[in-house]
């Protein structure tokens, strides 16, 4: 498989190596897993104009090794239906209970989950949901629909108000 996407890389670029310029290259990305060399590929692919010399690729190789890692951490989190492992649960603010704004909005308040715990404590912990559980819409789509929904109907009291004004 690596040396499959290795002449892919080499085509990509129109070269035909010579033996021992591939066997180079192909020693040393016989080191990493079959998944890793295909996203290398795509990467090189996606963000290089040349072809990459051996030293390019080890840099692009720990870039995907990187993300990967990071990856793996961010997926560690447990499925949480309020804030679906973001650690952030919207919240909908009213102009009934601010006078402040005008229109239904969102802020974010932090989930008691383990991905809310990796947040800013300064940032308000959510207590309880707003809304009940509706179908198989997540809570952060739940809340977006109805603060869509509620602007709806003041756009449409608004429109009746000014349009009774006139």
């Amino acid at each position: 498989m690596v040396e499959h996407y290795l002449k892919r890389i080499f085509a990509l670029f129109h070269r035909s190596p010579n033996k021992a310029t591939f066997e180079e290259y192909l020693n040393y990305l016989e080191e990493y897993d079959d998944n890793l060399v295909m996203k290398l590929f795509y990467y090189v692919r996606d963000n290089h104009t040349a072809m990459p010399s051996v030293a390019q690729l080890k840099k692009n190789l720990n870039t995907l090794k990187s993300r990967q890692t990071f990856n793996a951490a961010r997926q560690e989190h447990e499925d949480c239906y309020f804030c679906v492992g973001v650690g952030l649960v919207p919240y909908l603010l009213s102009p009934k209970s601010d006078a402040r704004i005008t229109r239904y909005t969102q802020t974010m308040q932090r989930c008691k989950c383990s991905a809310g715990q990796e947040h800013d404590q300064r940032i308000p912990l959510h207590q309880k949901p707003q809304f009940e559980i509706e179908g198989d819409l997540s809570y952060p789509i739940l809340v977006q629909v109805k603060m869509n929904k509620f602007n709806r109907k003041l756009n449409a009291v608004t429109a009746k108000a000014q349009s009774g004004a006139i």
